[in-house]
């Protein structure tokens, strides 16, 4: 874990765990130099604002450059993933609150068509072995670490998003709130909503499919209660909503939502039907990241995550009927004595 401190005000200070996530050349004491991805190592080169340095990675470089070699021989298949690449920044940048970076680069390139090919596990069992088909392997095990990478740091922008909005928030109660915003529930349903999932190379997989048909089922429920509540779950309507936002967002899209699950069950989804899709919405936000930078990956999500971000733990549990699983654990924030 790494203490970071940084010139921008909303990164003035960064826990960054996310570093020792990944599986990486990392060089021992003796070995500093540039070319052995010491940049790891110092500030400017950690992810935070730009992004990582993959032409100082000697050994990052060799996976990315194989891949790429072996997709070219594979034109049918690059086709789709570069057409999913395409879509899904064009959709980011639709949403975006700020400008994104081109993300154009072989490296960045590489990392979403990672991202993107979500080969089923039986599937990558299947062909392990097979020298024809180890690149599908090794793009497998890439999107394991962007995963990995991208749920770190999802969680800790999420955690300083909440902690910035909900000063008062007890150690409890920024729990559960960020139970609510990174419910496998409510990320699987982002993705449907947003229409992110479309550009995954298997976008018609079964269990995305029965997710679809279970979001139209939420949202159905939800607009009703909305309706009831002005047009929002708090009696403030759309004026409370417009007035929380940190977006130019005018009205709810996530009607469907209740906590930390969908409205239309009293229990979440099976995990066979939202785990593929948190998997990989996860992957295409290490992508981000480690294309653009901590800061570049939050101003792309920021838009898809500010609706889940808005209640308070009270109003969470008014509005859903949530219980307090952190009864233990209501002491206030801030330094222990």
């Amino acid at each position: 874990v790494l203490f970071l401190s940084s010139d921008s005000d909303s990164d003035s200070a960064n826990i960054v765990g996310f570093l020792e996530c990944l599986d990486l050349h990392i060089p021992d004491k003796e070995s500093k130099e540039r070319s052995a991805g010491w940049p790891w190592f110092v500030a400017p080169d950690t992810c935070i604002h730009r992004p990582y340095p993959f032409e100082l990675d000697t050994e990052w470089q060799t996976h990315l450059t194989s891949i790429r070699v072996s997709l070219n021989n594979k034109k049918g298949l690059l086709k789709k993933l570069e057409i999913g690449r395409k879509g899904l920044l064009e959709l980011l940048r639709s949403l975006s609150i700020r400008e994104i970076p081109l993300l154009e680069s072989e490296s960045s390139n590489m990392l979403f068509y990672c991202a993107l090919y979500d080969l089923p596990a039986h599937e990558i069992n299947k062909i392990a072995g097979d020298e024809k088909n180890d690149f599908r392997v090794a793009m497998a095990l890439i999107r394991d670490s962007l995963a990995m990478v991208g749920g770190r740091t999802l969680q800790l922008c999420t955690i300083r998003d909440l902690f910035s909005r909900h000063p008062t928030a007890t150690e409890g109660d920024m729990t559960k709130q960020k139970e609510c915003t990174l419910s496998a529930d409510t990320l699987a349903y982002i993705m449907v909503k947003t229409g992110i999932e479309t550009f995954l190379f298997h976008n018609e997989a079964v269990s995305i499919k029965k997710l679809r048909i279970a979001v139209e089922k939420a949202d159905q429920v939800g607009k009703t209660k909305y309706w009831k509540k002005y047009g929002w779950v708090l009696e403030g309507g759309l004026d409370e909503f417009r007035h929380r936002c940190t977006t130019s967002q005018t009205e709810p899209k996530y009607c469907g939502l209740a906590g930390s699950r969908m409205c239309s069950s009293s229990k979440k989804q099976s995990e066979w039907i939202t785990g593929s899709l948190v998997f990989s919405f996860k992957a295409i936000i290490g992508a981000l990241t480690l294309s653009a930078g901590l800061s570049g990956m939050w101003n792309c999500m920021l838009p898809l995550m500010d609706e889940t971000l808005l209640l308070t733990a009270s109003e969470l549990d008014r509005v859903y009927g949530m219980k307090n699983s952190n009864r233990g654990k209501s002491r206030t924030r801030g330094p222990r004595s």
